[in-house]
């Protein structure tokens, strides 16, 4: 008896650490998580409110922080485009196209990943976007899980960007 309970004071005692270092760990992630997202701003220009504000709030409830534009002209107009930032963009949209916002930030020489999320993209459009340096081109409807991803691989960019500019600063 005596044996048995000593084997069960010891299994309770490791499960107790166990469970404590599961949590410490799903801390420490949670908290890496949240720096990692807050690295860089998420812009989503979309003409479609309704997308819009779905899309804002799926991202909500994963943890991001994005601000919705209704056109790409309303986009420039408001954003400071030197701050690191990534792009989910609609192709089809009154106005300025996705592909012409992309043309233009290039000219611009704004390095910003962008994730096109378009109703009537077809293969020659996405492979412009792809060519200009799209990170992604995502059919609606897409799984939500496809956008997270995509746009943790673009946060993943901007946060090589942002160690490589910090390097050349001090460089020079």
């Amino acid at each position: 008896r005596f044996v048995g309970k000593m084997s069960s004071i010891r299994n309770a005692a490791a499960d107790r650490i166990l469970n404590t270092s599961v949590s410490l760990r799903i801390q420490m992630a949670a908290r890496k998580a949240t720096t990692m997202k807050k690295i860089a701003n998420i812009y989503l220009v979309d003409d479609d409110e309704a997308v819009r504000h779905s899309l804002i709030t799926l991202l909500s409830t994963s943890g991001y922080t994005a601000s919705g534009f209704d056109s790409a002209e309303s986009f420039l107009n408001s954003v400071d485009l030197s701050q690191p930032g990534v792009l989910l963009l609609d192709q089809r949209m009154n106005g300025m196209s996705g592909l012409e916002l992309q043309k233009e930030l290039g000219i611009r020489n704004i390095d910003m990943p962008i994730i096109f999320i378009t109703g009537h993209g077809d293969i020659p459009m996405s492979v412009i976007a792809m060519r200009y340096g799209a990170v992604t081109v995502l059919e609606k409807p897409f799984n939500n899980r496809q956008l997270v991803n995509s746009l943790e691989e673009s946060l993943a960019i901007v946060r090589k960007n942002t160690a490589v500019h910090k390097l050349q600063a001090n460089i020079r």
